[in-house]
């Protein structure tokens, strides 16, 4: 579905951002964790994000159900 598309690509493109930029976020625990080797930041990074889509999907899927009654 759209909605998730973007969502997981808007995702990627902040973390990209982040990561370059070096700024306070996700994407500079990312590089931090990469400096470091440190894989169990890694993998708790990916589930945390997953999770954070996951939640992020329901949550857009429920008001478009609950809202928006037609689809062009």
């Amino acid at each position: 579905d759209l909605l998730s598309k973007l969502q997981i690509t808007l995702w990627g493109l902040i973390l990209l951002f982040e990561f370059i930029s070096e700024s306070g976020g996700v994407g500079f625990i990312l590089r931090s964790s990469f400096e470091y080797s440190d894989l169990s930041v890694l993998i708790v990074l990916a589930i945390i994000i997953s999770l954070i889509i996951l939640l992020g999907n329901w949550v857009l899927n429920y008001l478009h159900k609950k809202y928006i009654y037609w689809e062009i």
